[in-house]
Protein backbone atom coordinates (compact mmCIF):
# COMPACT_ATOMS: atom_id res chain seq x y z
CA UNK A 1 0.00 0.00 0.00
CA UNK A 2 1.30 3.10 -0.86
CA UNK A 3 1.34 6.79 0.68
CA UNK A 4 -0.10 9.57 -0.44
CA UNK A 5 1.79 13.08 0.32
CA UNK A 6 -1.18 14.61 1.82
CA UNK A 7 -2.34 12.26 4.33
CA UNK A 8 -1.15 8.89 5.85
CA UNK A 9 -3.12 5.96 4.22
CA UNK A 10 -4.50 3.36 7.07
CA UNK A 11 -4.46 -0.34 6.88
CA UNK A 12 -7.54 -1.83 5.18
CA UNK A 13 -10.01 -3.70 6.97
CA UNK A 14 -11.28 -6.92 5.11
CA UNK A 15 -13.86 -6.07 2.11
CA UNK A 16 -11.79 -2.24 2.08
CA UNK A 17 -9.36 -1.71 -0.99
CA UNK A 18 -7.92 1.44 -0.83
CA UNK A 19 -5.93 3.23 -3.67
CA UNK A 20 -4.92 6.68 -3.47
CA UNK A 21 -2.38 8.92 -5.10
CA UNK A 22 -1.70 10.03 -8.63
CA UNK A 23 0.08 8.64 -11.46
CA UNK A 24 1.22 6.57 -8.58
CA UNK A 25 -1.71 5.22 -7.72
CA UNK A 26 -1.97 2.54 -10.61
CA UNK A 27 -0.55 -0.97 -9.60
CA UNK A 28 -0.73 -2.59 -13.03
CA UNK A 29 0.95 -0.33 -15.85
CA UNK A 30 -1.47 0.84 -18.11
CA UNK A 31 -4.45 -0.11 -16.18
CA UNK A 32 -4.90 2.90 -14.07
CA UNK A 33 -6.24 2.84 -10.85
CA UNK A 34 -6.76 -1.00 -10.45
CA UNK A 35 -5.15 -2.93 -8.49
CA UNK A 36 -4.82 -5.99 -10.77
CA UNK A 37 -5.68 -6.22 -14.52
CA UNK A 38 -6.09 -9.79 -14.25
CA UNK A 39 -8.84 -9.67 -11.16
CA UNK A 40 -12.05 -10.03 -12.44
CA UNK A 41 -15.19 -8.74 -10.58
CA UNK A 42 -14.75 -5.14 -8.33
CA UNK A 43 -10.72 -4.54 -9.15
CA UNK A 44 -10.12 -3.70 -12.54
CA UNK A 45 -12.07 -1.20 -15.26
CA UNK A 46 -14.13 -4.19 -16.74
CA UNK A 47 -16.22 -4.38 -14.66
CA UNK A 48 -18.11 -1.33 -16.14
CA UNK A 49 -18.49 1.13 -13.24
CA UNK A 50 -15.84 2.83 -13.79
CA UNK A 51 -13.17 4.07 -16.78
CA UNK A 52 -10.17 2.12 -17.18
CA UNK A 53 -8.20 5.65 -16.43
CA UNK A 54 -10.67 6.43 -14.09
CA UNK A 55 -8.44 6.29 -10.42
CA UNK A 56 -10.29 4.61 -7.65
CA UNK A 57 -10.26 5.53 -4.23
CA UNK A 58 -11.87 3.06 -2.26
CA UNK A 59 -14.27 -0.38 -2.87
CA UNK A 60 -15.83 -1.17 0.17
CA UNK A 61 -19.15 -2.16 1.77
CA UNK A 62 -20.49 -1.80 5.21
CA UNK A 63 -18.54 -3.35 8.22
CA UNK A 64 -20.11 -5.96 10.59
CA UNK A 65 -20.94 -3.87 13.26
CA UNK A 66 -22.80 -1.08 11.53
CA UNK A 67 -25.70 -3.14 10.92
CA UNK A 68 -25.81 -4.35 14.40
CA UNK A 69 -28.94 -2.51 13.84
CA UNK A 70 -30.73 -4.23 12.07
CA UNK A 71 -29.63 -8.02 13.59
CA UNK A 72 -31.42 -6.57 16.34
CA UNK A 73 -34.28 -7.40 16.02
CA UNK A 74 -33.95 -10.84 14.96
CA UNK A 75 -30.93 -11.46 18.21
CA UNK A 76 -33.58 -10.42 20.12
CA UNK A 77 -36.66 -12.39 18.80
CA UNK A 78 -34.84 -15.27 19.06
CA UNK A 79 -33.44 -14.62 22.82
CA UNK A 80 -37.26 -14.85 23.85
CA UNK A 81 -38.00 -17.79 22.03
CA UNK A 82 -35.02 -19.65 23.38
CA UNK A 83 -36.15 -18.42 26.78
CA UNK A 84 -39.41 -19.94 26.40
CA UNK A 85 -38.75 -23.27 24.88
CA UNK A 86 -36.06 -23.62 27.95
CA UNK A 87 -38.41 -22.26 30.70
CA UNK A 88 -42.02 -23.21 29.11
CA UNK A 89 -42.78 -24.88 32.50
CA UNK A 90 -41.76 -22.64 34.69
CA UNK A 91 -43.78 -20.02 32.75
CA UNK A 92 -46.91 -21.71 32.90
CA UNK A 93 -46.75 -22.52 36.26
CA UNK A 94 -46.15 -18.42 36.95
CA UNK A 95 -49.51 -17.95 35.26
CA UNK A 96 -52.24 -17.34 37.49
CA UNK A 97 -54.41 -20.84 37.97
CA UNK A 98 -57.79 -19.00 37.08
CA UNK A 99 -56.52 -17.03 34.61
CA UNK A 100 -54.58 -19.99 33.11
CA UNK A 101 -57.93 -22.90 33.40
CA UNK A 102 -60.03 -19.52 31.57
CA UNK A 103 -57.86 -19.26 28.90
CA UNK A 104 -55.28 -22.18 28.33
CA UNK A 105 -52.53 -22.12 26.29
CA UNK A 106 -53.55 -18.32 25.12
CA UNK A 107 -52.36 -17.53 28.17
CA UNK A 108 -49.10 -18.58 27.51
CA UNK A 109 -49.28 -16.90 23.75
CA UNK A 110 -50.23 -13.40 25.71
CA UNK A 111 -47.37 -13.37 27.33
CA UNK A 112 -45.16 -14.13 24.58
CA UNK A 113 -46.84 -11.71 22.28
CA UNK A 114 -46.10 -8.80 25.07
CA UNK A 115 -42.65 -10.10 25.02
CA UNK A 116 -41.90 -9.10 21.19
CA UNK A 117 -44.60 -7.01 20.49
CA UNK A 118 -43.73 -3.96 23.45
CA UNK A 119 -40.30 -3.94 22.37
CA UNK A 120 -40.85 -3.94 18.66
CA UNK A 121 -43.28 -0.95 18.90
CA UNK A 122 -41.08 1.10 20.69
CA UNK A 123 -38.11 -0.06 17.97
CA UNK A 124 -40.48 1.18 15.57
CA UNK A 125 -41.35 4.16 16.55
CA UNK A 126 -37.11 4.85 17.19
CA UNK A 127 -37.04 4.03 13.74
CA UNK A 128 -39.43 5.74 12.07
CA UNK A 129 -40.51 2.28 10.63
CA UNK A 130 -43.63 -0.36 11.50
CA UNK A 131 -42.29 -3.36 9.42
CA UNK A 132 -41.01 -4.62 13.18
CA UNK A 133 -43.99 -4.24 14.12
CA UNK A 134 -45.82 -5.45 11.08
CA UNK A 135 -43.32 -8.65 10.92
CA UNK A 136 -43.77 -9.81 14.78
CA UNK A 137 -47.53 -9.90 13.98
CA UNK A 138 -47.10 -11.76 10.90
CA UNK A 139 -45.00 -13.83 12.84
CA UNK A 140 -46.53 -14.68 15.74
CA UNK A 141 -49.94 -15.51 13.52
CA UNK A 142 -48.22 -17.81 10.66
CA UNK A 143 -46.71 -19.65 13.97
CA UNK A 144 -49.98 -20.54 15.80
CA UNK A 145 -52.06 -20.93 12.93
CA UNK A 146 -49.18 -23.70 11.36
CA UNK A 147 -49.27 -25.41 15.03
CA UNK A 148 -53.38 -25.07 15.79
CA UNK A 149 -54.37 -25.58 11.57
CA UNK A 150 -52.25 -26.89 9.99
CA UNK A 151 -50.74 -29.87 12.45
CA UNK A 152 -54.02 -29.86 13.53
CA UNK A 153 -52.51 -29.37 17.82
CA UNK A 154 -55.26 -29.13 20.67
CA UNK A 155 -55.39 -25.32 22.61
CA UNK A 156 -53.61 -26.43 25.78
CA UNK A 157 -50.46 -25.94 27.42
CA UNK A 158 -49.30 -30.17 26.74
CA UNK A 159 -50.80 -32.18 24.71
CA UNK A 160 -50.06 -35.87 23.94
CA UNK A 161 -47.71 -35.24 21.12
CA UNK A 162 -43.82 -35.23 21.44
CA UNK A 163 -41.92 -32.00 22.47
CA UNK A 164 -41.29 -30.76 18.71
CA UNK A 165 -45.22 -30.77 18.00
CA UNK A 166 -46.10 -29.29 21.54
CA UNK A 167 -43.35 -26.36 21.01
CA UNK A 168 -44.31 -25.55 17.34
CA UNK A 169 -44.87 -22.82 17.76
CA UNK A 170 -41.90 -21.04 19.26
CA UNK A 171 -39.64 -23.44 16.96
CA UNK A 172 -41.62 -21.66 13.82
CA UNK A 173 -40.81 -18.38 15.70
CA UNK A 174 -36.91 -19.15 16.28
CA UNK A 175 -36.52 -20.50 12.18
CA UNK A 176 -38.48 -17.00 10.83
CA UNK A 177 -35.66 -15.14 13.64
CA UNK A 178 -32.95 -17.28 11.94
CA UNK A 179 -33.99 -16.50 8.21
CA UNK A 180 -34.57 -12.82 9.35
CA UNK A 181 -30.52 -12.83 10.65
CA UNK A 182 -29.40 -14.24 7.36
CA UNK A 183 -31.62 -12.19 4.77
CA UNK A 184 -29.78 -9.38 7.17
CA UNK A 185 -26.25 -10.18 6.30
CA UNK A 186 -27.15 -10.96 2.66
CA UNK A 187 -28.25 -7.48 2.50
CA UNK A 188 -25.10 -6.07 3.78
CA UNK A 189 -22.87 -8.10 1.81
CA UNK A 190 -24.81 -6.96 -1.20
CA UNK A 191 -24.27 -3.09 -0.46
CA UNK A 192 -21.10 -1.83 -2.61
CA UNK A 193 -19.54 1.58 -2.27
CA UNK A 194 -17.59 2.32 -5.06
CA UNK A 195 -15.21 5.48 -4.95
CA UNK A 196 -13.32 6.84 -7.94
CA UNK A 197 -11.84 10.57 -8.09
CA UNK A 198 -15.15 11.33 -10.94
CA UNK A 199 -18.20 9.97 -9.13
CA UNK A 200 -19.72 8.12 -6.57
CA UNK A 201 -21.42 4.67 -7.30
CA UNK A 202 -23.72 2.94 -4.54
CA UNK A 203 -25.61 -0.34 -5.13
CA UNK A 204 -27.51 -2.71 -2.85
CA UNK A 205 -30.26 -5.44 -2.63
CA UNK A 206 -30.52 -8.82 -2.21
CA UNK A 207 -33.77 -9.62 -4.26
CA UNK A 208 -34.20 -6.20 -6.10
CA UNK A 209 -30.92 -3.69 -6.89
CA UNK A 210 -30.43 -0.31 -6.25
CA UNK A 211 -28.25 2.06 -7.23
CA UNK A 212 -27.12 5.77 -7.29
CA UNK A 213 -24.36 7.36 -8.95
CA UNK A 214 -23.49 10.88 -7.98
CA UNK A 215 -20.74 12.99 -9.73
CA UNK A 216 -18.63 14.76 -7.49
CA UNK A 217 -18.88 18.16 -9.35
CA UNK A 218 -22.45 17.96 -7.33
CA UNK A 219 -21.26 17.27 -4.29
CA UNK A 220 -21.89 20.17 -2.19
CA UNK A 221 -20.82 18.65 1.13
CA UNK A 222 -19.89 15.61 2.67
CA UNK A 223 -21.35 14.93 6.31
CA UNK A 224 -20.07 12.28 8.57
CA UNK A 225 -21.60 10.70 11.19
CA UNK A 226 -20.58 8.83 13.44
CA UNK A 227 -21.85 7.63 16.88
CA UNK A 228 -20.59 5.93 19.89
CA UNK A 229 -21.00 2.47 18.41
CA UNK A 230 -19.08 3.68 15.06
CA UNK A 231 -16.18 5.30 17.97
CA UNK A 232 -15.82 1.94 19.42
CA UNK A 233 -15.74 -0.17 16.29
CA UNK A 234 -14.34 2.61 13.98
CA UNK A 235 -16.81 3.31 11.34
CA UNK A 236 -19.03 5.72 9.95
CA UNK A 237 -21.72 7.19 7.74
CA UNK A 238 -20.81 9.96 4.44
CA UNK A 239 -23.99 11.16 3.62
CA UNK A 240 -23.21 13.32 0.05
CA UNK A 241 -25.42 16.25 -0.30
CA UNK A 242 -26.38 18.25 -3.13
CA UNK A 243 -27.40 21.46 -4.29
CA UNK A 244 -30.89 20.14 -5.30
CA UNK A 245 -30.97 18.74 -1.22
CA UNK A 246 -30.46 15.17 -2.24
CA UNK A 247 -29.10 13.38 1.04
CA UNK A 248 -30.86 15.58 3.19
CA UNK A 249 -33.83 14.24 5.22
CA UNK A 250 -36.13 15.81 7.99
CA UNK A 251 -36.53 14.86 11.92
CA UNK A 252 -39.94 15.86 12.99
CA UNK A 253 -40.55 16.67 16.63
CA UNK A 254 -44.36 16.96 17.79
CA UNK A 255 -46.90 17.72 20.87
CA UNK A 256 -50.39 17.25 21.34
CA UNK A 257 -52.29 17.83 23.60
CA UNK A 258 -56.35 17.88 24.11
CA UNK A 259 -59.19 18.91 26.48
CA UNK A 260 -62.84 17.21 26.16
CA UNK A 261 -66.11 18.58 28.28
CA UNK A 262 -69.47 17.58 28.50
CA UNK A 263 -72.24 20.16 28.71
CA UNK A 264 -75.46 19.43 30.32
CA UNK A 265 -77.57 18.79 27.49
CA UNK A 266 -75.23 18.79 25.04
CA UNK A 267 -72.95 16.27 23.38
CA UNK A 268 -68.96 15.97 24.85
CA UNK A 269 -66.66 18.82 23.21
CA UNK A 270 -63.20 18.78 22.54
CA UNK A 271 -60.30 20.70 21.65
CA UNK A 272 -56.73 19.32 20.17
CA UNK A 273 -54.05 21.11 19.69
CA UNK A 274 -51.22 19.94 17.44
CA UNK A 275 -47.39 21.86 17.12
CA UNK A 276 -44.39 20.83 15.81
CA UNK A 277 -41.28 21.40 14.09
CA UNK A 278 -39.02 19.62 11.55
CA UNK A 279 -35.30 20.14 11.23
CA UNK A 280 -33.33 18.96 7.96
CA UNK A 281 -30.25 17.12 8.49
CA UNK A 282 -28.08 14.70 6.03
CA UNK A 283 -30.02 11.79 6.40
CA UNK A 284 -30.35 8.72 3.64
CA UNK A 285 -30.86 4.92 2.99
CA UNK A 286 -28.34 2.70 3.71
CA UNK A 287 -27.50 2.40 -0.36
CA UNK A 288 -27.78 5.67 -0.79
CA UNK A 289 -24.99 6.88 0.80
CA UNK A 290 -21.86 5.66 2.36
CA UNK A 291 -23.21 3.77 5.26
CA UNK A 292 -20.68 2.41 8.20
CA UNK A 293 -17.26 2.35 6.13
CA UNK A 294 -13.89 2.24 7.77
CA UNK A 295 -11.61 4.87 6.90
CA UNK A 296 -14.08 8.00 6.59
CA UNK A 297 -11.95 10.62 7.29
CA UNK A 298 -9.52 9.33 4.26
CA UNK A 299 -12.31 9.12 2.00
CA UNK A 300 -13.67 12.57 2.79
CA UNK A 301 -10.46 14.34 2.60
CA UNK A 302 -9.57 12.52 -0.57
CA UNK A 303 -13.05 14.10 -2.19
CA UNK A 304 -12.67 17.17 -0.72
CA UNK A 305 -9.18 17.43 -2.39
CA UNK A 306 -10.13 16.25 -5.75
CA UNK A 307 -13.00 19.05 -5.56
CA UNK A 308 -10.51 21.89 -4.10
CA UNK A 309 -7.92 21.35 -7.14
CA UNK A 310 -10.83 21.09 -9.65
CA UNK A 311 -12.12 24.35 -8.52
CA UNK A 312 -8.52 26.09 -8.67
CA UNK A 313 -8.09 24.67 -11.86
CA UNK A 314 -11.10 26.09 -13.10
CA UNK A 315 -10.56 29.62 -11.28
CA UNK A 316 -6.96 29.95 -12.72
Amino acid sequence: MQKNEAHANPLPEEGDSLRQGGDAGTQNGNDAGTQNGNDAGTQNGNDGLHLPDERVIMDTKPCLASFFPFYLPSLYTALVVVSFLIQRGSIIRGIPETFRTETGVVSLYFLLGTALLVPAVVYSFAKLNLRYVIMTILGLAVAVSIKHTALHQPWKFEGDSTWLLDNAELIILLSFACVSLVLSELNRRSHRYLITEARIHTSAGVFSKRERILVLSKINDLSVCRGVVGGIFGFSTIVPVTASGMGMGADFAALAGSASKKWLGLPTLGLTLVGGHAIQIPKSRTHEALFGVRHADDIVREVMDILAKRELRQNA
